[in-house]
């Protein structure tokens, strides 16, 4: 039997189709055929998306696997046709599922995308979330009447009115299985197909929506700190296909939906609403690709269908361009096409840049989201949030426009403070003491909003992430079990040896300041005592599998990030690549402070990146005096 010959196509709007069809007489079971359709004239067909090389990820990347994948043969129109192992897995459980021949596009009037993800079939649990207990709450909770009380609920399903609508053996089965709902969202396709078991994409896009406006993300995210990421990624990507009137899309799933509203109002026009969509759709949701320049052009195909009437394509890929060319270019079309800088959060820490030759104000989108620090607006545009950060007042000051020219960035801004003290990482062993001996400073009153220095630092910290379901009390006891579980893990690691670079000297710092909070009655509402840390420390190594509800979200919001404090007082949490001397700046036309740092020699300033200065974010600098003091800068 001969092997397959392609035939050439006839003009330069057809397609190849394939029908599929069982038949237990042929190799594989499978009879194939292959015709050419014209797009304009083609039946309803489905696109297949499935990744190239071996059928089930192997952990080496794929441009390490450079051995060629297996190949099996196939009957097609009666000659051979040899097609890799993955998509003979797919092939043939479309062939045994489907009761008509199917035609589908393996390389647009196609009915739906399939994305094959593999012959294995998801664990249970997955399983479970995706095809009952998604779909039975959304029954449950079909409008928005029972929001009010749903938001002030537990995410964990303990609320009675919630058993009694679900089952009390859903809610059982739902509350240690919350980390499902981030596996099943880092994906992102239509429609999902994976061994056996066919996953609806659409439950996906509207429970991950009810979560989202319940606000329930924040508390899954204290235990299952992937599921922000996730809710985050889900959710721009599903509001962009909204964009695209997709039927099968609530515009009540996307993050941007409620927050271009809160965050520009109405001063968007179509044109600069496509450039923030695009923006975040890029930096946000992220692409797995083999060349860096397609973190950019990969995403064009579905922005250009949500392109406005009569606006031209602004972005032509061009392979010719560097990566660093290309990210540069498509920063400063975001810049100066929307106007503010919400898109300059997106810069990295300087210390996980892999491109060459970058400008400090163009961000490295050849880095996975999950590996960046968390944007502090990432969640603060949440409909559920009172407060949005606004550090230069954006609504009354927007007059001022960013201008790129030779890889520089021009922008207008204000330098507030020096910063003085560089603090540790939360992950690092000196974090405790340092919020320790912050707190029980002579001076117990943070001067910059007439607050206790413990507040000061618990706002901090977080990022003033309003946690409404913990409360004001919440937070504080929260914050006192997440340092008496440092404390007493390090002085127990410091008990076997575990930490050698620990000192008497800083031993001595430790308990002095845990000293100090048993005398006063102030400070023991929100801080350990020496007592307590020494009580819990007796419990040996069970401590170290002790966790402050509050230290996934300490370790979401300061994953590459350290404290710091400025010469005016201000504390502040920054990029961890941040140093003493960096400058705290108020950029006009953006919602949070950044850090920029100069060159004593020439004077010049490179973005370092955002931060999250307490009394501050909310415009309370913005005065009449403060604001005359605004100039044009330039950034390289």
């Amino acid at each position: 039997m001969s092997s397959y010959q392609y035939k050439d196509f006839s003009n330069g709007q057809q397609i190849r189709l394939v029908k599929i069809k069982f038949d237990e007489a042929k190799p594989h079971a499978l009879n194939l055929s292959l015709f050419h359709s014209d797009l304009d004239t083609s039946p309803e067909f489905d696109a297949l998306s499935y990744t190239w090389g071996p059928p089930e990820f192997n952990g080496v990347p794929e441009k390490a696997n450079t051995a060629p994948p297996h190949q099996s043969p196939l009957i097609c129109d009666g000659m051979v046709l040899q097609v890799q192992d993955n998509l003979l897995d797919f092939l043939k459980v479309v062939a045994k599922k489907a009761a008509q021949p199917r035609l589908i596009w393996v390389d647009a009037n196609a009915s739906q995308v399939v994305v094959w993800l593999g012959r294995n079939d998801p664990h249970e649990n997955v399983l479970w979330v995706n095809q009952a207990f998604a779909p039975a709450f959304l029954e449950a909770f079909p409008d928005d009447s029972d929001e009010a009380w749903l938001r002030q609920s537990s995410a964990f399903c303990d609320d009675s009115r919630i058993v009694e609508r679900l089952g009390q053996e859903a809610c059982n089965r739902w509350k240690p299985r919350g980390n499902i709902t981030s596996t099943l969202l880092l994906v992102v396709a239509v429609f999902l197909l994976s061994g056996g078991e066919f996953l609806d994409w659409s439950y996906l896009l509207f429970f991950t929506g009810k979560i989202q406006t319940l606000g329930w993300y924040l508390q899954l995210g204290e235990v299952f700190p992937k599921t922000w990421f996730a809710v985050s990624r889900l959710s721009t990507f599903s509001h962009f296909l909204g964009v695209l009137n997709l039927g099968y899309i609530a515009p009540s799933t996307g993050l941007l939906s409620t927050s271009l509203d809160i965050l520009y109002g109405a001063s968007l026009d179509y044109t600069s609403s496509w450039y923030v969509k695009l923006s975040v759709l890029v930096s946000g949701v992220g692409a797995n690709v083999t060349d860096p320049r397609d973190h950019i052009y990969s995403w064009l195909g579905l922005a250009l269908e949500a392109l406005p009437t009569g606006m031209e394509n602004p972005i032509v890929p061009d392979y010719r361009l560097s990566t660093a060319e290309v990210y540069a270019g498509f920063t400063s079309l975001i810049l100066q096409n929307t106007r503010y800088l919400y898109h300059l959060s997106c810069v990295a820490d300087s210390s996980h840049k892999v491109v060459a030759g970058l400008p400090s104000w163009v961000p490295d989108y050849s880095i996975p989201s999950e590996e960046r620090a968390y944007s502090l607006m990432a969640f603060r545009s949440d409909s559920t949030i009172e407060k949005v950060f606004d550090a230069a007042k954006i609504k009354e000051f927007n007059s001022y426009r960013p201008s790129t020219q030779e890889n520089k960035l021009f922008v207008h801004g204000v330098c507030l403070d020096v910063i003085v003290d560089q603090g540790p990482n939360p992950l690092e062993m000196g974090h405790p003491l340092y919020l320790l001996e912050y707190c029980v400073a002579e001076n117990s009153a943070y001067e910059l909003t007439d607050e206790p220095r413990t507040w000061a630092m618990i706002r901090t910290i977080i990022a003033d992430e309003p946690l409404s379901h913990l409360g004001p009390s919440g937070k504080a006891e929260n914050f006192q079990l997440f340092l008496r579980d440092r404390c007493a893990e390090i002085l127990y690691l410091i008990q076997k040896d575990h930490l050698l670079d620990a000192d008497t000297a800083f031993q001595t710092r430790l308990t002095n300041a845990l000293s100090q909070v048993s005398k006063s009655a102030m400070l023991q509402s929100t801080l350990p005592t020496l007592e307590e840390v020494m009580t819990h420390l007796e419990q040996g190594e069970e401590l170290l599998h002790s966790k402050s509800p509050l230290l996934p979200l300490i370790e979401t919001f300061g994953r590459h990030r350290r404290m710091y404090k400025t010469a005016k007082g201000y504390l502040g949490l920054g990029p961890k690549s941040l140093l003493q001397g960096d400058e705290v700046w108020l950029l006009m036309n953006s919602h949070v402070p950044f850090i920029l740092r100069r060159d004593v020699e020439t004077g010049t300033l490179r973005l370092i990146g955002e931060t999250y200065v307490h009394g501050v974010m909310y415009g309370e600098t913005m005065t009449d005096e403060f604001v005359q003091k605004v100039g044009l800068i330039e950034i390289i």
